[in-house]
């Protein structure tokens, strides 16, 4: 399995309701994979996930640069609220997937680790996982890659 993170984006979201005083954080990763046995362990620094996207020739760098701004995200985070993809619809979420049409998905260091059946693999993801940050914390606003649909 490899991976490669070809774009991320930092951005704030508006905020309507009672958490006034709390910024709401959105990230955006575009990735590729190799091959259809999807298995992204984003929550662990030294896992498959990152080594594959650091080590990648193409896109390397960008990783590196998307690994710190999420790092220093997750730092001023008071939680991870969700983690959206179109490539979860019509997915059933479980413990471990055994078959078509099912995914799991576990929180690491405040990050998503997500697994999907070699059945029905998805090659190309775009995640967008929200966070809501500490009191009085600025969102981070930063974009490197091609310019995100979303």
């Amino acid at each position: 399995m490899a991976f490669s993170l070809i774009a991320f984006h930092a951005r704030g979201v508006d905020i309507a309701g009672p958490s006034y005083k709390r910024g709401i954080q959105q990230v955006v990763m575009d990735v590729v994979a190799t091959a259809a046995d999807v298995d992204m362990d984003i929550g662990d620094d030294s896992g498959t996930f990152w080594t594959d996207c650091l080590a990648d020739a193409t896109y390397g760098e960008l990783a590196t640069q998307a690994l710190s701004a999420l790092q220093g995200i997750v730092a001023q985070s008071a939680a991870l609220i969700s983690v959206q993809s179109e490539q979860l619809i019509d997915r059933v979420q479980i413990g471990t997937p055994s078959g078509a049409g099912q995914y799991s998905l576990a929180i690491q260091n405040t990050r998503p680790n997500i697994a999907v059946n070699a059945a029905d693999g998805e090659l190309a993801w775009k995640l967008v996982l929200t966070y809501e940050l500490n009191n009085f914390i600025y969102p981070v606003n930063t974009s490197y890659g091609a310019q995100s649909v979303n």
